[in-house]
């Protein structure tokens, strides 16, 4: 294949990227799921996987059956389809998870820069959701008012954007609209 294979990741907290020179692991475990079985050596953040370059396209590699239920979800040895029996069954077979050892940790680039954006982050991520705590606690205890409710749903709406932003400046740009409105309104 390529020789020169390299795999790209960011950190969710404080958006350094990296490359290593082979793929790490997804994770299992419940606190990271949807990231990669790494954390930022900078930050402590979880890193999300951009893909691999091949020649010079980033891409990113999906484990797909070709077959169809037939042939996964097989009971019996006879395969007709065109994985000629690579994939028979294959749905049946017990699956066995080892342990692989502490979490690795991916070495990023160390810049102040990149701890003060972690930082800015995650103090400017807390007080958005401990406001939004503060209004869950409320509703559940009664009922909100119009203009709390609709800045309960403007508050989720805004850390979901942000939480998706791929830069710094505009995940930020949501968080602090969304505390400007947030202070008006109280």
């Amino acid at each position: 294949m390529h020789n020169n294979l390299r795999y790209y990741y960011r950190c969710m907290d404080c958006l350094s990227v990296a490359a290593t020179a082979e793929q790490l692991p997804p994770n299992r475990s419940a606190t990271l799921r949807g990231r990669i079985g790494c954390i930022c050596g900078l930050c402590n953040g979880p890193l999300d996987y951009m893909g691999a370059v091949v020649g010079r396209r980033l891409t990113v590699e999906s484990s797909e059956c070709p077959c169809d239920a037939r042939c996964t979800n097989a009971r019996g040895p006879d395969c007709e389809c065109s994985c000629g029996g690579a994939n028979h069954g294959t749905k049946r077979v017990v699956k066995v998870i080892r342990d692989a050892g502490a979490i690795p940790r991916l070495c990023m680039p160390d810049t102040a820069k990149a701890r003060a954006i972690a930082k800015e982050w995650r103090a400017a991520r807390l007080r958005v959701q401990t406001h939004l705590d503060e209004l869950g606690e409320e509703r559940r205890s009664g009922w909100l008012s119009d203009n709390k409710y609709n800045q309960q749903y403007q508050l989720r709406y805004s850390l979901s954007r942000a939480s998706k932003a791929k830069t710094h400046a505009g995940r930020m740009k949501h968080l602090v609209a969304v505390e400007l409105v947030g202070n008006e309104s109280c």
